[in-house]
């Protein structure tokens, strides 16, 4: 956009907001005018942390608590707002299309970044920003939230991105839920990743507005999880500010008592209804599900992966969403607390793979599980199109209403608290053996496995060793098995972060797995590597780890013959990031099978079986 153009478009902005009239209140909000900065992050606080150096930095009517959310159609009854303009805006009716003013305060920095990593060159506008440390008694917390702005949607995918941010240590943890993309204008809207998206624009609307919130558009109810050590300090620091100008205000709406890290509940249990949605209960805290992999039924072609996600009712329903409705099956699938569980081979796995895995959560939760029939959540969820494979993926629900061909494909059985789940993935046989597995309650709840807490997300086949005290180590002993023909190459190389970001050892510059040359830059800093007859120990420091995977070559011979990073129609070097791994759409080829347990694929989308056992690396500290 041309400066005088910009320039014209900021005026007529300003000039409608000042034109806008008084409204009803509806939503009660309360500023940093009146609330110290101890008083507002109260409402934040919940069991197992404590809380010191509160800091807030921006204008005082951007920051404060609120209540009375769930009338306005935000879905979070209470907590705590930060806003880019005055907060008292929030409320409705929706009786104007471009509330907000300028507050005359500077941007952030740190939101800055985002955007440049995000190709927008554009700065930000009066940020407000709550930060402070915190001490946790156990190892994770979940912020639930609602982004919302003015700017929707006649701004929508213009130079005016509002963005905010939760950084835990410098790491930006709200992420648009499948992705490694941050929650601003341009991502969440009515065109892009629209599941998370509700709709509140006059302008779009013939009738009633469907929320009674100001803004005309918000986010569904998203969250944040933080994965932390317990007994060491953290800092958080939560940020929202206005792009290019700073009228149209955004908003973020923070779910009271969000900051918590839960004990064990000590008598966590499992019940199931007819609905085969099943509801951990018990005393508060979080209880430790331990799945099995009992039976897998399948040809030599292809994988089914099984996976588990939360609802909030006993109808299934996912921000409101039930099954059988319109973009139920993303949000199941990339929910920050939806899981693969584990990929089933075709052949067995106990030369060298996990079938066991471990998770944690909450008492009261409600879960709900799918299968992806001949493919990987990764599959399902990626830009490949299905046409591609030679048996397309296909999601199959535990309620019939939400499959494609409208028919149950599991059977549950309760074996004294111990449940078996018995798939079925075509029902062209209807036997219901095509991947069984059990589950139950471990009591006292257990640690989970070292290094595996974030695998079974989106792309997230990674080592997780950050919750070691800086510059511990720890012995890794890897075990190599093969079905494969080619004489492949796997072996690990260190992250900065779970999305896959490195340094390069030779420029000092940091690569996401999207840019040119990262294949080459990570496997340049490869501290392991086996072939197919290999396997034995390695020490691994405080950090994160991903896998790789070359074809029929070793490390060093690849780089040799790809000193361009230069993909024709694929790399042959491949990674748990799609966008790393090249060629004309972004392929899997590094399936989760368990529990710090990885399969590989070798072959090109094109040439692929998809049996994930062409290399089996399995780790155990």
């Amino acid at each position: 956009m041309q400066i005088l153009e910009l320039l014209g478009e900021i005026y007529e902005r300003k000039l409608r907001n000042d034109l806008c009239h008084a409204k009803l209140m509806v939503l009660n909000t309360t500023n940093s005018n009146s609330l110290t900065p101890e008083a507002i992050l109260d409402f934040l606080i919940g069991t197992g942390v404590t809380v010191e150096n509160i800091k807030i930095t921006g204008a005082k009517e951007a920051i404060g608590s609120f209540s009375g959310g769930i009338s306005e159609g935000i879905g979070i009854e209470e907590g705590v707002i930060l806003s880019s303009g005055n907060i008292a805006d929030a409320a409705g009716p929706n009786d104007s299309d471009n509330t907000g003013q300028a507050l005359g305060q500077p941007g952030d920095q740190d939101l800055d970044a985002l955007l440049e990593n995000s190709n927008t060159t554009n700065t930000t506008n009066d940020a407000v920003v709550l930060e402070f440390d915190f001490t946790p008694e156990n190892e994770q917390f979940l912020f639930e939230y609602v982004f919302a702005s003015e700017e929707y949607n006649e701004f929508a995918n213009s130079s005016f991105n509002d963005i905010f941010a939760f950084f835990l240590n410098e790491e930006n943890i709200a992420l648009i839920p499948g992705t490694t993309t941050p929650v601003a204008i341009n991502n969440i809207n009515a065109t892009e990743n629209s599941a998370f998206f509700r709709n509140n624009d006059r302008d779009d609307i013939t009738g009633e507005l469907p929320f009674n919130t100001e803004f005309d558009g918000f986010t569904t109810i998203l969250a944040a999880r933080g994965f932390v050590t317990p007994g060491q300090t953290q800092h958080l620091k939560i940020v929202i500010a206005d792009t290019t100008d700073g009228i149209y205000d955004s908003a973020v709406f923070l779910k009271a008592g969000s900051l918590s890290t839960l004990p064990p509940s000590p008598d966590a249990r499992l019940t199931v209804d007819p609905k085969d949605i099943f509801s951990i209960e018990g005393s508060p805290g979080f209880a430790t599900l331990q799945f099995t992999l009992s039976g897998v039924n399948k040809d030599f072609i292809n994988v089914d992966e099984v996976g588990v996600f939360v609802v909030d009712d006993d109808q299934g329903r996912i921000a409101g969403v039930a099954p059988g409705q319109e973009d139920y099956e993303k949000l199941a699938l990339t929910g920050v607390r939806s899981k693969a569980i584990f990929t089933g081979l075709s052949r067995t796995i106990s030369e060298g793979g996990s079938q066991t895995r471990l998770l944690n959560f909450d008492a009261g939760d409600k879960l709900g599980f799918y299968v992806v029939a001949n493919g990987t959540t990764d599959m399902v969820v990626s830009d490949t199109p299905g046409s591609i494979y030679q048996k397309p993926p296909q999601v199959f629900f535990a309620f019939p209403e939400e499959n494609p061909d409208g028919s149950d494909h599991l059977q549950v059985t309760d074996n004294g608290g111990v449940f078996t789940l018995a798939w079925e993935d075509s029902l062209t046989d209807a036997d219901f053996n095509d991947l069984v597995l059990n589950m139950e309650v471990v009591q006292p709840a257990r640690s989970l496995p070292l290094a595996s807490r974030r695998q079974g997300e989106i792309q997230k086949e990674i080592i997780d060793l950050s919750g070691l005290e800086e510059g511990a180590k720890v012995t890794a002993n890897i075990n190599i098995t093969s079905h494969a023909v080619l004489d492949n190459t796997v072996g690990l190389y260190p992250i900065e972060d779970p999305q896959g970001t490195i340094i390069d050892p030779l420029t000092g510059s940091k690569l996401v797995p999207s840019d040119e040359g990262y294949a080459v830059a990570a496997i340049r800093q490869r501290i392991v590597e086996f072939d197919k007859n290999g396997g034995g120990s390695v020490e691994l420091a405080d950090g994160f780890y991903a896998p790789f995977l070359i074809v029929n070559n070793t490390a060093e011979q690849w780089l040799v013959e790809n000193p361009n990073n230069f993909p024709l129609l694929d790399t042959f070097a491949y990674f748990p990031f799609l966008s790393a791994n090249g060629g004309s759409f972004d392929f899997e080829h590094i399936a989760l099978l368990g529990d710090n347990t990885f399969g590989f694929e070798d072959l090109r989308i094109a040439e692929s079986d998809f049996d994930f056992d062409d290399m089996i690396m399995q780790i155990n500290f």
